[in-house]
C-alpha cells in the first residue's frame, strides 16, 4: 500500500476514533468537575460558619453573602455541569471563583510554583487544575450528550418548523434558505 492511501486511511481512522470519544471526554469531563463543585458547595453550606471565617482571613468582602453565595454557586454549577445544562456560562462563573481562590487561598503556593527553584507545581494545586476543566468546557462547551445539546436542536427544530410554516419568510429573512 502506497504511503499516501497510508496516511488517509490513518487520518480517516483517527477522525473516526474522535467522533467517538469526544462525547465521552465532554461527559466525563463534566461529571467529574461537577461532582467535585457539588461536595465542595454542600461542604461549604453544611460548615457555614467555618466557610464564613475562611473568606474573612482571606480578606474577600462581605464574607457572609460571599459565603452564601459560593456555596449556591458551587451546589447549582455541580448539577447544572454534571447535566450540561448551561454549561459555558456555570463554567465561565465557577472559573471566576477558582481565580479567586489563586490569588487568594492559593496566593503562596503559586508564587512558589511560579518561582524557579520553588516547591511544587502548578498541577498541584487543585483550583489551578479546575480551571483548566473550566476552561476546556467554557471553551469547548458541554458535548454531545448534554441538556445544552438536546435544548439547542429542540429549539433548532422548532425554528426550522417555523420557518417552514410561514413559507420560509424568517428563515429568507435572515438569509438562510432559499424557496425553490
Amino acid at each position: 500500500m502506497p504511503i499516501e492511501q497510508t496516511l488517509r486511511l490513518a487520518i480517516r481512522c483517527t477522525g473516526k476514533v474522535r467522533d467517538l470519544i469526544q462525547p465521552l471526554v465532554a461527559l466525563t469531563t463534566r461529571l467529574v468537575i461537577g461532582s467535585a463543585f457539588l461536595t465542595a458547595g454542600r461542604g461549604k453550606l453544611a460548615n457555614l460558619e467555618s466557610t464564613i471565617g475562611f473568606f474573612t482571613s482571606l480578606g474577600i468582602p462581605a464574607p457572609e453573602l460571599n459565603a452564601y453565595f459560593i456555596a449556591g454557586l458551587e451546589v447549582a454549577g455541580g448539577l447544572a455541569l454534571m447535566v450540561g445544562l448551561g454549561t459555558r456560562v456555570f463554567a465561565l462563573l465557577l472559573s471566576a471563583t477558582m481565580i479567586v481562590a489563586l490569588v487568594t487561598a492559593h496566593a503562596g503556593d503559586v508564587a512558589s510554583a511560579l518561582t524557579v527553584g520553588g516547591n511544587g507545581s502548578l498541577t498541584e494545586i487543585v483550583a489551578f487544575v479546575y480551571l483548566l476543566f473550566l476552561g476546556w468546557l467554557a471553551s469547548f462547551g458541554p458535548g454531545a450528550v448534554s441538556v445544552d445539546r438536546l435544548l439547542v436542536r429542540t429549539l433548532w427544530a422548532r425554528a426550522i418548523g417555523s420557518a417552514a410554516l410561514d413559507g420560509g419568510a424568517a428563515a429568507l429573512s435572515r438569509g438562510s434558505a432559499s424557496i425553490a
